[in-house]
């Protein structure tokens, strides 16, 4: 994905973030400084997570 939108819930509410896989952080829309590694939030919420991104290396041929 060109950009990616985060939304992380919490017990005071919640948090957006925004950011792309090139720059690979997520970075919270109020607060710059909170950032968050975009490869480790995608392979823990992105539908197939390691092994679909992994499968797709393959197939691509980016090991």
């Amino acid at each position: 994905p060109y950009s990616s939108i985060y939304r992380c819930h919490g017990s005071d509410g919640y948090k957006t973030y925004v950011g792309n896989p090139f720059s690979n952080s997520l970075i919270n829309l109020e607060d710059k400084e909170d950032t968050l590694d975009w490869k480790k939030v995608s392979m823990s919420t992105l539908e197939g997570g390691e092994r679909a991104f992994g499968e797709r290396g393959e197939i691509y041929g980016n090991n």
